[in-house]
């Protein structure tokens, strides 16, 4: 079974439904590379998400007046 992308980043935002959802767990099993893809892509939504939290943009906002 080929994944798309676009697939994974549906499972990882948890909008597939059930049977999709146990699709992919199934080859997530079986390949380790793409259970690292998976990985790798969790980090960078964790990412993303934690440099536009409030705390980060406040954070910056406080550097930036300093710099000033």
């Amino acid at each position: 079974m080929t994944i798309l992308e676009s697939e994974l980043h549906s499972y990882i935002d948890g909008q597939l439904a059930d049977q999709e959802r146990a699709d992919i767990l199934a080859e997530l099993r079986a390949s380790a590379q793409l259970s690292r893809q998976v990985t790798e892509l969790r980090m960078l939504k964790d990412l993303i998400q934690l440099a536009y939290s409030p705390v980060a943009q406040t954070k910056d906002a406080d550097r930036v007046s300093q710099d000033a």
